[in-house]
Formats: structure tokens, C-alpha cells, sequence
């Protein structure tokens, strides 16, 4: 079997709690992202785990649990729910709303969006914005990478990750890019 394949199901029916991984999703810098279920509650879920060498680094660990408690602020349709935040054996597992959807990056990779529908999703999106900004938090990493549409067609801004909390001030330096430079304004 190849490594990466063996890597790709190495997690696959472990658990952590009562959260029972099914497969790989996605893989960040920081983060893996896999599919699981809530065996108690037969819920699918979505398991992120911060990687082993961020796991390592304070800054990162606070920068995940930073995300967990943003998320736990938010009661909006249009951003990610947050379920759990889990530690065991010194890993980090964030329990996330599984979203059965298409980021909107692998739209927009089809094409252009027609524009009833581009519309929708805006209103969708700045309506989670200004729900996370109700609270004080700002997002810093918006792209369409970070907007997932579920199977009914709803918008869900998800990665929390480098948002900034206003009530809990900052943990980056002064002067710090922080975001995804391509999608990052022109004076940052």
C-alpha cells in the first residue's frame, strides 16, 4: 500500500471521545480536517486536528482554542457550528457542524456564478460577517476557500482560525500580516 494512502487511513475508526473518525477531508497548515460521527447521537461531524508540529507551538494552540471560543460565541445559520473542544494525549481536536457541501472555490472553478445565485451567496456571507462583528470578531482570513455550501444550497463561513477577538485583544505582533496574501487588501 502506498504511504500516502496508509497516512490518509491512519486515523480512520480511531476515536477521541465519542467521536469516531470516518475519513480525511482536507489538510491545512495548521489543521487536518476529517469526516466523523458522534456515535452517541449518530451526528456527523467534522474533526479538526491541529497537526503534531503546531501542537508543539503555544502560539498555535491558543490560536485554536481562540477559534473554538469565537465559534462558541456564534448562534448564526451561516457560520460553522462549533460542538466541542477536545484534548487528549496533549493532541488538539476541534468538533465542528459537518458541512455536506462544496467549498465555493470548486464552484467558482466552474465558472462564474450566475448572478441570482453570486447574490444570494453574498447576502449569506455578509450576513454571517456582520454577526461575527456584532461580536467583535473579525475573520482575517476571508476567500472563498473558507465558504463552504451545504447539499440545500445555505452558505457557512468557516476558519476561525486567525480571526482577531476585539474583547480578548491580540496575539499577533504589531506589524504581523496575518490571511492568505491573494485575498488580503492592498495596504496589508
Amino acid at each position: 500500500m502506498p504511504p500516502a494512502v496508509k497516512e490518509k487511513d491512519a486515523k480512520k475508526g480511531k476515536k477521541v471521545g465519542p467521536y469516531r473518525f470516518l475519513d480525511e477531508l482536507g489538510k491545512g497548515g495548521m489543521a487536518q480536517v476529517y469526516r466523523g460521527l458522534h456515535e452517541t447521537l449518530e451526528r456527523e461531524v467534522a474533526i479538526k486536528e491541529l497537526l503534531p508540529r503546531a501542537a508543539n507551538d503555544k502560539d498555535t494552540v491558543s490560536r485554536f482554542r481562540r477559534e473554538a471560543l469565537a465559534l462558541a460565541t456564534f448562534r448564526h445559520q451561516n457560520i460553522v457550528t462549533v460542538y466541542d473542544l477536545v484534548e487528549k494525549s496533549g493532541a488538539q481536536f476541534l468538533i465542528l457542524e459537518y458541512v455536506d457541501g462544496p467549498t465555493l472555490l470548486d464552484l467558482l472553478k466552474q465558472g462564474p456564478l450566475p448572478p441570482i445565485v453570486a447574490a444570494v451567496v453574498a447576502e449569506q456571507l455578509a450576513s454571517a460577517l456582520e454577526h461575527a462583528h456584532f461580536h467583535r470578531i473579525i475573520h482575517r482570513d476571508l476567500k472563498p476557500g473558507n465558504v463552504m455550501l451545504t447539499g440545500s444550497g445555505e452558505v457557512k463561513l468557516m476558519d476561525f482560525g486567525i480571526a482577531r477577538d476585539e474583547d480578548l485583544g491580540s496575539i499577533t505582533k504589531t506589524g504581523m500580516a496575518v490571511g492568505t496574501p491573494s485575498y488580503m487588501s492592498p495596504e496589508q
